[in-house]
Order: structure tokens, then sequence, then C-alpha cells
């Protein structure tokens, strides 16, 4: 609709000056720095297929076998003392910090 049209605009440009951020600069490069390491890009993925297997396993109340939980729990302490995924937990902490003063920001304009 033409009347939004200014308002997507301005969208777009919050939207550009969130990316150019340092914060989410940095966490993209974090995340390509995974992505092109064999070995980190490995302990992520299967990292995520085992939470959400146990994840789906919950969410039916069925039962989670011991090795499961313990792979899961391995997978996890690898990735909480690797210093690349603690930097992109941190850069993850810091962009959702922003993004929920963004969000304040603007829902204290909807409030007037």
């Amino acid at each position: 609709m033409a009347e939004y049209d200014d308002l997507m605009e301005k969208a777009r440009a919050l939207g550009k000056a969130i990316a150019d951020t340092r914060a989410v600069r940095e966490l993209h490069a974090v995340q390509t720095k995974i992505e092109n390491d064999d070995e980190l890009r490995k302990l992520r993925d299967d990292h995520r297929e085992i939470a959400i297997k146990l994840a789906k396993l919950e969410m039916e109340n069925q039962p989670i076998e011991p090795e499961d939980k313990r792979k899961l729990s391995e997978l996890q302490s690898r990735m909480r003392t690797d210093l690349v995924f603690q930097e992109q937990l941190r850069l993850e902490v810091e962009h959702n910090d922003l993004m929920r003063r963004v969000n304040q920001e603007i829902s204290s304009q909807l409030r007037r």
C-alpha cells in the first residue's frame, strides 16, 4: 500500500543501520568462520541434530536414551570450551540486547 511506502523505507534503513553495527558484523564473521571450518561446522551440526532429536522426543513424551543425553552433554561441553563458540555466544547476547532495546524504543513511540 502506498501509505506505508515511507514506513517501509525507514524500516529498510533501520535494518541496514543494525546490520552495520560492530556486533552484527562480528557475529556474521564468526558464523562464517564456523561455516568454513570443517571441525567447528561438524560440532555445530551434530549438536543441532541431537538437540532437535531430544526436543522432539520430549514433546512427544517419548523416553530419551541415556546415550543421547550423554552425547548432547559432551557436545555442549566441547562448544562451551571452544573460543570461537564462546565468541559467537557473546556476540549473540550483544545482538539480542541491541534488538531488545530497538524494540523497546519502537514500542515506546506506539504508546503515545
